[in-house]
Parts: structure tokens; C-alpha cells; sequence
């Protein structure tokens, strides 16, 4: 006998699925195995940008170290050729010419190592952060009577002119 209402699946209504027919045990699963997921999947993905950022802070970090190691050993580098350029100037010899420029090629190749290394470290930092200090930069403040006077000495064209002036 044929019948003049569609016939319809057992679950299914005109609006969607419902879960007519499935156990108690089942849709509370669904309902809590859903947004676990859901969660978990969130969670995974946070925790992986989470270690990404900490394994790049790491590397500036040791980038920004390694470059403070190379000053610091350039410095006494510095204070030996300057010594050695004393020597030069008061004994003028072969020796002593020689020394200097041993002295310089090292303080010249550490100085390079330096300009290396923050170039590196520069190169690890994110891009928002090396934009910054474009932006804020600007000059230190100055005492204003040092200011004056340098500025009046300028104008004039010696130091010893402009306190005799004024």
C-alpha cells in the first residue's frame, strides 16, 4: 500500500542528523570526544610555535654571546698595539714597524670577527625588532651649557675664540 509521506531514514530529519537511535553511552563520547580533539589539536599547534620561539630566542641568544665573547678578547688586543705603536714612536726601528703592523693585521682580523658576529646576531633578531630602534633613535640629551658652547665655537671657528668672546 503505498503511502503519501516520504519515507524517512531512522535518525534523519529535515534539519540535519539527529542521534535518535544511538546510545546514551555514544553521543555522551561524541559530545566529549569532539572538543577534546578539537583541544588537543589547538594545544599541539601552540606548544609547537611555543618550542619554535624558544629554540630561536636560544639561537640569538647564543649569536648576541658569541659576539660579546669576541669584544672582549678584542679589547686587550687594542691596548697591545696601542703599546706597540708607542714603542714604534719613541724607537723608530724595523723591529719595532714590524711588530705594529703584526699588532694591527690581529686587531684588524679580531675587529672584523666582531663585525661578523653581530652581523649574524642582527640577522637572528625578528623583523619588528630591528625596525625599532630606527624608529626611536634619536640624540642623547647634552648639557645645555656644553651644547651652547660648542655651538658658539662652531659659529666662530676655534674653542680658544669663543671664550675669549664671551
Amino acid at each position: 500500500m503505498p503511502t503519501d509521506k516520504p519515507q524517512r531514514r531512522k535518525g534523519v530529519s529535515s534539519r540535519g542528523v539527529h542521534l535518535t537511535g544511538v546510545s546514551l553511552r555514544t553521543r555522551i563520547l561524541a559530545a566529549v570526544l569532539v572538543p577534546s580533539v578539537a583541544l588537543l589539536t589547538v594545544g599541539i599547534a601552540l606548544s609547537t610555535q611555543v618550542v619554535a620561539d624558544a629554540l630561536g630566542q636560544r639561537a640569538r641568544a647564543d649569536a648576541i654571546a658569541a659576539a660579546g665573547q669576541r669584544a672582549l678578547a678584542f679589547f686587550p688586543l687594542l691596548m697591545e698595539e696601542r703599546a706597540t705603536s708607542l714603542r714604534y714612536s719613541a724607537d723608530p726601528s724595523r723591529l719595532n714597524r714590524a711588530a705594529v703592523t703584526e699588532w694591527r693585521n690581529e686587531v684588524d682580523a679580531q675587529l672584523q670577527a666582531i663585525s661578523d658576529a653581530a652581523r649574524e646576531a642582527t640577522e637572528r633578531l625578528p623583523a619588528a625588532a630591528v625596525r625599532a630602534p630606527r624608529r626611536s633613535a634619536r640624540r642623547p640629551p647634552t648639557c645645555p651649557a656644553s651644547a651652547s658652547r660648542s655651538t658658539r665655537a662652531r659659529s666662530t671657528g676655534s674653542a680658544s675664540t669663543a671664550t675669549t668672546t664671551a
